[in-house]
């Protein structure tokens, strides 16, 4: 089946697997998170560690920490390193 890209919450690399994030249900796609990374729009979608990609438009904050790092808070609920 397909899935929009603008339906994408987040991904997540687990192993040879993404994990996709669509409206609180995850999706296991066989492929590299580099490999799905090159096909989503960079204006819209954005590496924020190197396990996990979120959509912009579901960022709600961003919380930045002491050690110079920072949590991502997603419209949601979730929090992403």
């Amino acid at each position: 089946f397909l899935i929009a890209a603008a339906d994408i919450d987040w991904l997540q690399a687990s192993g040879n697997y993404v994990n996709l994030r669509v409206r609180d249900h995850d999706y296991p796609l066989r492929s590299t998170i580099a490999g799905i990374e090159a096909r989503l729009d960079p204006a819209r979608f954005v590496r924020i560690h190197r396990s996990w990609i979120v959509n912009l438009a579901r960022v709600a904050s961003i919380e930045p920490l002491e050690t110079g790092d920072a949590r991502v808070h997603m419209e949601g609920g979730a929090v992403l390193p």
